[in-house]
């Protein structure tokens, strides 16, 4: 069975979106969270969740900021695009 993607496609967006989504929350728990809420001290980086903070070398806190922007970008276009291929539906 062959799988296609076709971004084209608002199903095949939002399934990626969707993905997109999942791998973050998956990553975020097994890492301790992301780098929009952790910081850098003294060239130390850390990873936030919930108030807690998990040391990260620089390479995991850069991979985290750039998914945390993706998922920034990718879910409201994916909702955008939920809703008007619901209302443009008859």
């Amino acid at each position: 069975m062959k799988f296609k993607l076709d971004l084209k496609s608002p199903k095949d967006f939002f399934i990626l979106c969707l993905m997109n989504f999942f791998v973050f929350v998956a990553i975020s728990a097994y890492l301790g969270g992301d780098a929009l809420s952790g910081e850098v001290v003294d060239g130390r980086y850390y990873l936030g969740s919930h108030g807690d903070l998990t040391e990260v070398n620089k390479y995991q806190y850069i991979y985290r900021m750039v998914h945390v922007i993706s998922v920034f970008i990718t879910h409201p276009i994916a909702i955008f695009w939920g809703f008007r291929d619901s209302f443009t539906k008859k």
